[in-house]
């Protein structure tokens, strides 16, 4: 009973989170989403394509990166949100880039999601980035994944001080696919609800 109402609240307050103002933006837009419906975006920043994927980054109004990827024309299979570190971190209600922190949402949700065992913590630059994972219990198939960059001027507070630098929404096959399959869950995992 206390895990369902643990499970009740963390997906209460990710939802609230999310919805709050300045959280971070999709653009009213889902993976399984029809890829026209990023039309109203305007003009992408970058193009790109791998075999059958494309992908197409957009700048957001908040001034952050939106990427999309499908697959042959299809569906939206993926999407992230990412960090425009030349954009201000601003205070107020919801999930920050660069002022919410890695503890700040294991605490939020209650548990520490799952990882893939080829995305749990890598370099990237001079940050170390930690990926948490969550399937969405309101999108089957789908899961949600955090990512928090631990920049070198921080490292000696620990990996809870990383900062959230993007969020990415991904039908569970594809990141199966360019992650690897292999993954490992934390003690008391369970999957979030999420809207977006």
């Amino acid at each position: 009973m206390i895990r369902s109402w643990r499970l009740l609240f963390a997906a209460l307050a990710l939802a609230l989170t999310m919805a709050g103002a300045g959280a971070q933006t999709f653009g009213g837009v889902k993976v399984g989403s029809d890829a026209r419906a990023v039309a109203s975006f305007g003009g992408p920043v970058a193009l790109g394509s791998s075999g059958p994927d494309r992908f197409a980054k957009f700048r957001m109004p908040d001034g952050h990166d939106l990427s999309v990827t499908t697959r042959n024309f299809g569906p939206i299979i993926y999407m992230e949100n990412s960090w425009n570190r030349a954009v201000a971190p601003s205070a107020g209600a919801g999930l920050r880039f660069g002022l919410t922190t890695r503890r700040d949402l294991l605490n939020l949700l209650g548990n520490d999601g799952y990882t893939y065992a080829n995305r749990k913590r890598i370099a990237f630059g001079s940050d170390i980035v930690i990926f948490h994972s969550y399937e969405l219990v309101n999108q089957p198939g789908v899961v949600a994944t955090f990512a928090f960059a631990l920049p070198s001027a921080r490292a000696s507070l620990g990996d809870d001080a990383a900062l959230l630098d993007s969020i990415i929404i991904a039908q569970a096959w594809y990141l199966d696919e360019i992650w690897g399959s292999s993954k490992t869950g934390a003690p008391g995992y369970i999957p979030i609800t999420l809207n977006y």
